[in-house]
């Protein structure tokens, strides 16, 4: 043996694998021997499977009512009069047979040296059996555009007005054939010299 040895040293002993406590695993405490009642039975046709489909329908019902309702309230609101009778909307007049040309093409002065070259086609309503002189329909033509802007009469807008303008000044005519029998006026010519 070698000098300053004893006895071989006893080494320590290796602990046993460490395992987890087992847990027994857990119950409901209604499930439990005398732990509060009964067990819950489990959800059956009787309880849950109609219970289920039943509030589904009644919300999917629901929806569609909140929906039917939006409907109804959108229809009125941008479709639905206000139930008043409107006093200010004028009759319209049927157009009857006849229609008149202003006669050949006029060139109308506009300022700065413009010009429009102009023609229409008027049409009366069915209480005139004959086309009038339009010499009076080209009188009113050459007082609406005479020195007019060209700039804003070659604009959808300003075309649409002076159209409108035409038609009231061909109604307002003391002649008879003219005197609020006009229903309609449609420029066939209407194009511009612009300089």
């Amino acid at each position: 043996m070698p000098v300053g040895t004893g006895a071989p040293t006893p080494r320590p002993a290796t602990p046993p694998p460490r395992t987890p406590p087992k847990v027994p695993p857990r119950t409901p405490p209604a499930a439990r021997p005398g732990g509060g009642g009964a067990a819950p039975e489990p959800l059956g046709e009787e309880q849950g499977g109609k219970g289920g489909k039943l509030k589904l329908i009644i919300i999917i019902a629901a929806v569609l009512v909140v929906l039917g309702a939006i409907g109804v309230a959108v229809y009125l609101f941008f479709f639905a009069g206000s139930g008043e009778a409107k006093e200010d909307v004028p009759v319209t007049k049927k157009v009857g047979s006849v229609a008149m040309s202003t006669g050949d093409q006029m060139n109308i002065n506009l300022q700065d040296g413009n010009f429009l070259a102009f023609q229409a086609t008027i049409y009366f309503d069915d209480k005139v059996e004959a086309a009038p002189d339009p010499t009076p329909a080209r009188q009113v033509a050459l007082n609406i555009f005479m020195g007019g802007d060209a700039e804003k009469l070659n604009t959808p807008r300003g075309m649409e007005e002076k159209k409108e303008l035409y038609l009231e000044e061909l109604n307002k005519l003391q002649i008879e054939q003219y005197k609020d029998h006009v229903v309609e006026v449609f420029f066939s010519v209407y194009s511009f010299q612009i300089y």
